[in-house]
């Protein structure tokens, strides 16, 4: 992002905000979407100075949308599906390895801790 113009900064708002950010907010998008986003971002931040730029560029601007807070909730919403599916698979393997009483009090353990 060196030699972030002015001129292409409304253009590049639209583009990120409506294509990649909608992907990442929307339940109908699938997984792989989801991940391709993820992959462009990913190569986003491996220049140093570009989410600075963003946060810069967008967030503090008032005639902006916060297209920096979009991105991080957008990755983060990602992530807490991740977490959630592989907690599903853990607790789907224990029903597998154990009888079902078990799984009761380690059900009521997981939901009294929260």
């Amino acid at each position: 992002m060196d030699g972030f113009k002015d001129h292409l900064k409304r253009e590049l708002e639209i583009f990120v905000a409506n294509i990649f950010v909608k992907i990442l907010e929307s339940e109908n998008a699938t997984f792989d979407h989801k991940t391709r986003v993820l992959e462009v971002f990913h190569i986003i931040c491996t220049e140093p100075s570009a989410l600075v730029e963003l946060f810069i560029n967008y967030d503090c601007d008032l005639d902006a949308i916060d297209l920096f807070r979009r991105i991080v909730d957008g990755i983060a919403k990602i992530t807490k599906v991740i977490f959630f599916f592989n907690i599903f698979i853990l607790i789907y393997n224990f029903v597998l390895l154990t009888s079902s009483s078990y799984v009761i009090v380690f059900y009521f353990i997981l939901t009294t801790e929260s």
